[in-house]
């Protein structure tokens, strides 16, 4: 018995307040894609306010920074919503689990421009597995590619 609402504008901060409005009712961030579209889900059974969600535009130099900084205030990585103004993450925190939240250090590895960044790209990659990081996205924001959690 699942539901879903499909929302879709172009300004950040509206959809973080439509994002934020679904929650509300009981929506959880489902999918995100090209073009700042969202699908929610919800259980008709139980539409309890859950999430709290924020929008934040990642930028490349001090993205690892602000991840960590909004998962030590509780805000968990979700998705990332690409459009033309360019990649914006989707933040989650979960309100029932409040202070005992899982907080998430992440690293952001950047596709190699050059068939010889290659072998850079993927030892970084090796490394960042080998020291406890497990993918957990995918973008294709002006060559940052992958995204990892630990």
């Amino acid at each position: 018995d699942t539901e879903y609402k499909l929302l879709a504008t172009m300004r950040t901060s509206t959809m973080e307040k439509e994002v934020n409005q679904a929650a509300k009712e009981g929506y959880k961030l489902y999918l995100a894609s090209l073009g700042k579209f969202v699908l929610m889900s919800r259980d008709k059974r139980n539409s309890q306010s859950r999430y709290e969600y924020k929008l934040h535009k990642l930028d490349k130099t001090t993205g690892e920074k602000d991840l960590l900084m909004y998962s030590q205030q509780g805000f968990n990585y979700c998705a990332t919503i690409t459009g033309t103004a360019g990649p914006t993450t989707a933040l989650e925190q979960d309100l029932q689990a409040g202070a005992n939240g899982a907080r998430y250090e992440y690293k952001l590895l950047k596709f190699p421009n050059k068939a010889e960044e290659k072998e850079k790209f993927l030892k970084e990659m090796s490394e960042a597995v080998a020291s406890g990081f497990r993918f957990l996205d995918l973008t294709v924001w002006g060559h940052l590619a992958v995204i990892l959690v630990r």
